[in-house]
């Protein structure tokens, strides 16, 4: 209200309600101008590197040139190319000056290399599948592998990059496309085999095998494969094959000392001091990483059948027993990959698992019923098993690479039904490794309330309820498959 001395009075909640706003827009305010700023000098940081070299994402940087390292070959016309991740970080260290963090990456590029080579190496051709139409499903296959690729014609002065957006359904002798006369005006249809010996002056070496289709698809542009090469610099998005990953991870994973070893590599290949935009800006950066003390905790002693020391960070329980093995008396193995794992194989990998299963401490019966399954449905076939076994209480399941049925066991078996499964691929069943076995035992363990290992009351401190501790809890996970950078 207005008093007649034309001074304002406000209620104390609403001035403190008021005060509490302007406190926020000021605190918004700040934050707004800090980050913008920070975002400033990373888009500054990053664009002298962005020029020499090929940006994926906002933060990570590659050389194709091999500058980080030499590309290294994972298979199907792919390899793998070093770079490294960069970022400006605030931080509080030493009045609030900033980090730059830097990490080596990896990733996947396609090989720079004539088309028909790709194709060869993806494909699995000999030279005489060059000579004639691809079947629909290699075609299918192919296309999609190809599909959004960007290639270079080689069979022009000009040297032009498409983009592939599809393969054709005839060969080059075959597929026609509408062209205009010059001379008559009138639209012909043309063969590419005719199109370039006319157009080019060039013989097509395999005119029985398929074009690709680059875009703008309107035009009707088909160029043979010889004609292509892959163009430089193109990060593969798409899937590596479980081949393709594990040529990944062997080559990428070091030791931490050479990752640190190729970071300060990266760091003084850039020269990031003599960067003009970091100049501008009057920023100086450290030749030396961050140094910090700290003290290596010793690694906790766990206890099994007895206790087990670790060895260079590892715990050898190859010659141990679980510290309570379950007990399993009803079990089925379904082979759901029969035409790769015979019975024997799967009777030999049982009588394997079993064996050690009892080195292990476990009771672990024979199974009940072990089968092949040449038509895999994992909804009929736990319903069947949960109908005809009512006590069951495990479910070993041999599976092949790829498909869903990992997904649908899991859903099934774990959700719906309620019987615990356990997955093994086919390869694992052939070649019977004992730390492979271990490994399935450890699951098998665990999933059916045994206890695999605790820690050691020697390995561990006294902890009492009665005084004040901190408990912190980590989970470490891992990117997927589809996940082609690390």
């Amino acid at each position: 209200h207005w008093p007649s001395n034309g001074i304002l009075y406000m209620n104390p909640d609403i001035q403190y309600i008021m005060l509490t706003i302007w406190v926020n827009l000021d605190i918004n305010f700040i934050l707004f101008v800090f980050l913008s700023i920070l975002q400033m000098v990373e888009v500054m940081f990053r664009h002298y590197r962005a020029i020499k070299y090929e940006l994926v994402g906002r933060r990570n940087f590659y050389s194709a040139g091999g500058e980080f390292g030499t590309p290294y070959p994972i298979g199907c016309g792919k390899e793998g190319v070093t770079g490294f991740f960069g970022s400006m970080r605030p931080a509080s260290w030493k009045d609030g000056s900033l980090l730059l963090n830097i990490d080596v990456a990896h990733t996947a590029f396609y090989k720079e290399q004539p088309l028909l080579n790709f194709i060869q190496d993806f494909m699995n051709f000999r030279e005489d599948d060059f000579h004639r139409p691809l079947e629909p499903f290699k075609r299918s296959k192919l296309l999609q592998e190809l599909r959004n690729i960007r290639v270079q014609v080689t069979h022009s002065n000009i040297p032009r990059t498409y983009k592939i957006i599809d393969v054709s359904e005839h060969s080059a002798e075959k597929q026609t496309f509408p062209l205009k006369d010059e001379n008559t005006g009138n639209t012909v249809y043309c063969t590419i085999e005719n199109y370039f010996k006319n157009q080019y002056g060039k013989k097509i070496k395999f005119p029985k095998l398929n074009c690709v289709q680059v875009s703008p698809a309107e035009r009707n542009v088909f160029i043979p494969f010889e004609c292509c090469k892959i163009y430089k610099g193109q990060r593969v998005v798409k899937k590596l094959s479980d081949r393709e990953t594990a040529q990944f991870i062997r080559t990428t994973a070091v030791p931490p000392a050479t990752r640190k070893k190729q970071i300060c590599n990266i760091h003084r290949t850039n020269d990031f001091t003599q960067d003009p935009m970091l100049k501008n800006l009057q920023f100086s950066i450290a030749e030396r990483p961050l140094h910090m003390e700290g003290r290596i905790l010793p690694a906790p002693e766990l206890l099994m059948d007895a206790p087990v020391q670790p060895r260079e960070g590892v715990w050898d329980a190859r010659r141990r027993s679980f510290y309570r093995g379950a007990d399993i008396n009803t079990w089925v193995v379904m082979n759901y990959n029969p035409r790769f794992v015979d019975q024997r194989s799967t009777e030999t990998f049982i009588t394997k698992l079993l064996h050690m299963a009892d080195e292990k401490g476990m009771k672990f019966s024979e199974p009940v019923a072990a089968f092949g399954v040449w038509k895999p449905c994992p909804e009929q076939d736990f319903t069947r098993l949960k109908q005809e076994y009512s006590n069951l209480q495990l479910v070993l399941v041999i599976l092949g690479r790829g498909g869903d049925l990992y997904a649908r066991i899991k859903r099934t078996g774990d959700t719906e039904v309620g019987i615990l499964s356990q997955c093994v691929q086919a390869t694992n069943v052939t070649a019977i490794k004992p730390q492979t076995l271990g490994n399935i035992l450890l699951k098998i363990n665990a999933k059916m309330g045994g206890i695999n290992n605790v820690l050691s009351r020697t390995g561990m401190p006294m902890v009492s309820l009665n005084h004040g501790n901190y408990f912190y809890n980590c989970y470490f996970t891992r990117t997927s498959k589809s996940t082609s950078t690390c």
